[in-house]
């Protein structure tokens, strides 16, 4: 868990968040609010790098231990000896005890082979002398056992080779001072680790100065060491701790070896335990500060992830206690922060620590860990206490502290004011707040302009353009339909659009128009049976039947729009570009042929019902050649056909949020077109997706906030000098469902077809939004009209009444 975070949030008067919002393909919206760092709480949860709780969480278990209000005992060290602990508890009168003990050895895991020694121990002297026995690690997880006689009831077990760096999965060079002190006489197991080697000292020491029989010594010495690590106490003995144990002890085992093992050799490792060890042994406490440093500022960037995969693979993928929020403890102690509990929530303390290299740090209690307090955090506290809170009430206003600097209210959060803020504070002392009664509103101040956008006014990106000419188009198309997968399809000449067995029928257009659509999209694949050389004729055969098509639409009172559709080869092209620019320049020559042809072919329909779609769903190119392609396609159209609105796409096949990415000309007479499939996993089951016929509560919350970050991307780059935005279409949106997509009766009903339906039109229609459903009929369960039974699926139909009525 990686602890170079910026920030968190505070509390229910306190919640920062992202000022941006994300897009449909996962690019920004294009709404210029200031971004600002993502302030993540530090990660209290132990299980943070399971995903889950011990099954003991509820008593001993991390994730009740972090919450719990009690504070750790701290000055363990100070507390006087008792008479008690200074009772004979008749270790030193055994000469002579018979073992048959078994255990675990872990620094990591030792290997097989590893040397096990057990040594007796003289109680009076705390020296080894007399017996011993030897043993060998069996496997790779640190098992032996050992049996014999031995000269004392007190023993030291040692074990010395090679163990498993679970840092880095990789085996590490012979350990040689991990060792642990026990009393064997009701024991038959002892766990030698790096906790019981942190105890070693300070109970030798206790007995043999202090006096202390062998069992307070060891009881008051795991206290003390606990204490020092900054861990709360527990009863578990360090000898019966495994790295393996799901317990507060495993974690705490796992939190510390994992802290001393990162990137350190096993010398260098050893070393820091016996120092460790050995400055506890005096006083029961661990004072060398560059030491705690050292370690601490390790643990506050610490993967916890990467030890956690790699013991648990080497165990036959057994789970293992959290313990991520114990590394946190252990830092917060290091850098003299003390104690975070509900008495103290929201206190900020600087890092004590003089030797960290986070010294400059400072920290916030809160949800019971501390977490570091950025730049972000500290200003927004230093405004509160000069401007009072930031919250709904005051969102947007600005205040100067002594030094002139400004702060904006933004999402309850006090932020240093940037230049847009500036900005947005003097557009609004000449022309007004901007409010949701302005919003989309354009105002000039000084050389530049500003539109209104989520009650900021945001300097446009580029120069307003009067799009009157295009709006009054996009007004035309207004409600329509796709008749797709038929002019488009794979056939060729006057019947190619039978070539997937979906003929146009002549009175397709009446059944429309009756349904009171107001236009038609053609999908045309012009590049189909087009020449190949210069200068690209089209199929004369082709051109005749769209055309005829065309008549019998406009007969009908229909607007149109025409687009080249299913141009693969160019498509391919574009996406190659970098390693075959030829390939692409000629394919791009071919299509701006055939482009003039059609221009000049379709000049001849009023300019008042036809529209020419550049490229339909650009895709797996650079914006580069997105940009080049509708430029290029722009000129030629503009040239051969003046007066027709031109319809432009993005890139990510004609997503929305790419309009951003576009390179719009300043002409008056266009309009932006995207498609609107979100999410697929409920618009496209049976194609590529589970059939599943859910429609969840997400998906249709998220429609709303989609269609705004659109608008405000439009308004933002492309704004209108009238107020609003480039015009746009929503030139495909659907969803498949029983009907014709290899769900059957699994797939999505036609109730959840209309309701999301509804959802998306309602959004495109509050935005003035023109919008082509896909499609009509025979198009692979998205189809609104049953050419079988000769009538509209009704859910449908209800949901495009609802609209076309108006």
């Amino acid at each position: 868990m990686n602890r170079t975070f910026f920030g968190l949030s505070l509390a229910a008067s306190f919640a920062l968040a992202m000022l941006t919002s994300c897009s449909d393909d996962g690019s920004s919206s294009g709404t210029q609010t200031e971004e600002v760092s993502d302030l993540t709480p530090m990660d209290t949860n132990p299980g943070s790098q399971t995903g889950e709780q011990g099954e003991n969480a509820g008593d001993a278990g991390n994730g009740a231990a972090l919450n719990d209000p009690d504070e750790p005992e701290e000055n363990i060290a100070d507390q006087p000896i008792t008479e008690e602990d200074l009772k004979d508890d008749g270790t030193a009168s055994v000469t002579s005890l018979n073992v048959d003990i078994s255990g675990v050895a872990e620094f990591g895991p030792f290997a097989d082979g590893a040397s096990v020694t057990v040594k007796s121990v003289d109680v009076s002297t705390m020296t080894e002398s007399g017996t011993s026995l030897t043993a060998k690690v069996a496997g790779n997880l640190g098992a032996y056992k050992a049996s014999g006689s031995i000269s004392s009831a007190v023993a030291s077990v040692e074990v010395k080779g090679g163990y498993l760096n679970f840092t880095l999965d990789e085996a590490s060079q012979t350990a040689t001072g991990l060792k642990a002190l026990s009393d064997l006489r009701e024991r038959n197991k002892v766990n030698v680790n790096v906790l019981t080697r942190l105890e070693y000292d300070r109970v030798q020491y206790l007995v043999s100065n202090l006096g202390l029989s062998f069992t307070a010594a060891k009881t008051r010495a795991e206290k003390e060491v606990l204490a020092a690590l900054g861990f709360k106490q527990d009863s578990t003995m360090f000898e019966d701790i495994s790295l393996y144990d799901r317990t507060r002890g495993g974690a705490y085992l796992l939190a510390i070896t994992t802290i001393v093992m990162t990137d350190r050799s096993a010398s260098d490792a050893d070393a820091d335990i016996a120092a460790i060890a050995a400055d506890i042994a005096v006083d029961g406490t661990w004072d060398d500060d560059a030491l705690k440093a050292s370690l601490a500022d390790k643990a506050f960037s610490l993967d916890t992830k990467t030890p956690v995969i790699i013991l648990s693979e080497k165990n036959g993928d057994v789970k293992l206690e959290n313990f991520s929020g114990w590394v946190n403890y252990f830092w917060a102690a290091q850098y003299g922060l003390g104690f975070c509990g509900e008495n103290n929530q929201d206190q900020l303390k600087p890092n004590s620590n003089s030797y960290s290299v986070n010294a400059s740090f400072q920290f916030i209690c809160r949800d019971s860990a501390w977490m570091k307090a950025s730049d972000i955090l500290l200003e927004h506290l230093a405004a509160t206490e000069l401007f009072g809170p930031c919250s709904e009430s005051n969102v947007g206003a600005m205040n100067a502290n002594a030094e002139g600097k400004y702060y904006v209210c933004k999402k309850n959060t006090w932020l240093a004011a940037g230049a847009a803020d500036i900005e947005n504070m003097k557009v609004a002392e000449s022309k007004g707040a901007c409010n949701s009664a302005k919003e989309g509103a354009l105002e000039q101040y000084e050389s530049n302009y500003y539109i209104c956008i989520s009650n900021s006014w945001q300097r446009t990106k580029n120069v307003p353009i009067d799009y009157s000419k295009g709006a009054k188009m996009n007004k035309r198309l207004g409600r329509g339909i796709n008749l797709g997968n038929a002019w488009e399809s794979t056939g060729n000449g006057a019947t190619a659009d039978c070539g997937w067995s979906n003929c146009i029928q002549d009175n397709y257009f009446k059944i429309v128009k009756d349904a009171g659509f107001n236009s038609v999209r053609l999908p045309v694949r012009w590049n189909q049976d087009a020449s190949n050389s210069s200068p690209y004729t089209l199929n004369s055969g082709r051109l005749s039947g769209v055309k005829a098509d065309i008549d019998l639409a406009l007969a009908q009172g229909l607007a149109v729009i025409v687009n080249f559709h299913h141009y693969t080869t160019l498509n391919d092209a574009a996406a190659k570009y970098a390693s075959d620019k030829n390939s692409y320049e000629s394919e791009k020559k071919r299509f701006l042929g055939m482009w003039e042809q059609v221009a000049k072919e379709m000049n001849s329909y009023p300019d008042s019902l036809l529209v020419l779609e550049i490229f339909n769903e650009p895709h797996d190119m650079k914006n580069e050649q997105v940009n080049d392609l509708m430029s290029s396609a722009y000129e030629v159209i503009r040239k051969n056909a003046p007066g027709k609105t031109i319809m432009f796409e993005g890139n990510a096949y004609s997503k929305f949020a790419q309009i951003r990415n576009l390179d719009l000309p300043a002409d008056g007479n266009i309009i932006v077109s995207g498609h609107y499939y979100e999410s697929y996993a409920f618009t496209h089951q049976g194609h590529g997706y589970d059939c599943n016929n859910n429609l969840s509560d997400n998906v249709l919350s998220a429609i709303p906030r989609d269609f705004k970050s659109y608008v405000d991307s439009a308004s933002f780059y492309y704004p209108d000098v009238n107020g609003g935005h480039v015009p746009m279409n929503m030139g495909e949106f659907g969803v498949s469902g029983q009907h014709g997509s290899s769900c059957g009766g699994s797939g999505v009903s036609d109730d959840l077809r209309a309701k999301w339906t509804d959802a998306v039109i309602g959004a495109a229609e509050k935005y003035g939004m023109s919008w082509q459903y896909w499609g009509f009929v025979g198009v692979g369960g998205f189809e609104a009209y049953d050419k079988n039974a000769g009538k509209w699926y009704p859910e449908l139909l209800q949901v495009f009444n609802k609209y076309t009525s108006n």
